[in-house]
């Protein structure tokens, strides 16, 4: 069965597709192209190791957020400060019960030690530089701090000559660092100091000392997630929509792309799809709008700065919104566990991010279609309540063909497949209840 990271009862996670993709606990649903640690430091405003003191779900201009209270130990870049700051991120389950769920972006528990690579929010808070990209978890191992985020050899991306002056630190980025030699590379990085990185760890590190595992996203109590009228006996049928300005050099400025990737969903789950364009579909995951939806453009910023096909960075993040009662018993056998119950999942949208066209770059157009049905597929298995196969901390490393090659695995493929679902993503939608698995 599929796995991926568990979420506590007040914390909730935001996914994201990436080019490659990140214990405490983390499920990821952020798309994105990997970014060398010379551009995660220049592009930060703070980078620090903090020990989360507290955290909570807010309501801010009716959107959802998840704030982390975090102290300072120890500043590598931006002044030093002694009081508590504040970590904010989208998503999170507030206590009446609404939920905005976007699997993927950094999750971490109270008393947890991390670095973070953070930028300015303009409500003042600070935000995760890319998401999940932004945070490094901490562990001692063989009697050294060891920072890592566990990505699985990520795409690059290099085949775009602007890239190629990072490739030996992109190649690198998937490696664990010894935490006391990146802090100072990176405090000489801020100082305007250009050195090759010399703290990365050997290439099985990580796999040598393995992480836990987790169970699809739960709300701490065994609980899952899962779109309901796609149960055995409901007659599931969901539209879904396109909003924003669309994207210049995609078929019919992304209906077709949106019709393949939902297409191999319709089978798995056993309902029925309908792709349409409306004008009115702009809310994304800022807001619960009643409306299933692919965003284009980012018209809300839930995704910070633009994309940049030289740097790299997200791609495009998908997510729900849910209700939290009461939950219900499985409907159907499957791979569903006789004492599961679930909630329901009452809106899924996926957010691209604005700037991603320079992908397009040399491509025909039938390519950038597949190379954007493979990240709304993707985006779509998340909003049904599913993780990924493989690829970040929480759902362990690509070690069998069978994870490295699914759709659901944290690292786009952008190999042709367009929305084509492999064996382990059927897995994921047994493990759910629904009717076409």
């Amino acid at each position: 069965m599929r796995r991926s990271s568990t979420i506590g009862r007040s914390v909730l996670v935001l996914l994201s597709l990436t080019f490659a993709m990140a214990l405490a606990t983390d499920s990821s649903a952020a798309t994105y192209v990997m970014v060398a640690d010379e551009d995660m430091v220049d592009g930060a405003a703070r980078v620090a190791v903090v020990r989360v003191l507290g955290s909570e779900v807010v309501e801010i201009d009716g959107r959802i957020f998840t704030d982390y209270h975090v102290e300072s130990l120890q500043t590598y870049k931006g002044a030093a400060r002694s009081g508590p700051l504040t970590l904010r991120r989208p998503g999170g389950i507030l206590p009446d019960g609404r939920a905005m769920i976007v699997p993927g972006l950094p999750e971490m528990l109270v008393g947890q030690e991390a670095l973070v690579f953070m930028v300015d929010r303009a409500d003042g808070a600070y935000g995760f530089e890319h998401y999940l990209l932004g945070l490094f978890h901490l562990r001692t191992i063989e009697g050294r701090q060891v920072a890592y985020r566990y990505l699985d050899r990520p795409s690059l991306d290099l085949e775009d000559p602007r890239r190629q002056h990072r490739r030996a630190s992109l190649e690198a980025a998937h490696r664990a660092r010894d935490l006391e030699g990146f802090g100072s590379w990176i405090e000489d990085r801020a100082a305007g100091g250009e050195r090759a990185g010399d703290y990365y760890l050997d290439e099985g590190f990580m796999q040598r000392h393995p992480l836990a595992s987790f169970t699809n996203f739960d709300d701490g109590s065994g609980n899952n997630f899962h779109r309901h009228e796609f149960s055995p006996g409901q007659n599931g049928k969901t539209t879904i929509s396109l909003g924003g300005k669309g994207l210049k050099g995609i078929s019919q400025k992304g209906k077709k792309a949106l019709k393949e990737a939902l297409k191999p969903w319709t089978k798995v789950i056993g309902g029925k799809y309908k792709a349409k364009k409306k004008k009115t579909a702009t809310g994304g995951l800022a807001s619960t709008d009643g409306v299933h939806a692919w965003v284009f453009g980012d018209p809300n910023s839930e995704i910070a700065g633009s994309y940049s096909c030289v740097t790299g960075g997200v791609l495009a993040i998908g997510g729900f919104h849910g209700s939290t009662g009461p939950p219900h018993a499985p409907t159907g056998s499957g791979l569903a566990r006789a004492a599961q119950a679930y909630w329901d999942i009452t809106e899924t949208d996926v957010v691209f991010q604005n700037g991603i066209e320079c992908n397009f770059k040399g491509r025909k157009k039938k390519s950038r279609d597949k190379f954007i049905a493979e990240i709304g597929a993707h985006e779509i298995g998340h909003g049904h309540g599913q993780g990924h196969s493989c690829g970040d901390s929480a759902s362990g490393p690509c070690n069998t063909n069978k994870k490295s090659i699914a759709t659901m695995a944290a690292i786009i493929h952008d190999d042709g497949r367009g929305g084509k679902i492999k064996p382990d993503d059927l897995d994921g939608a047994r493990a759910l209840d629904y009717q076409g698995s």
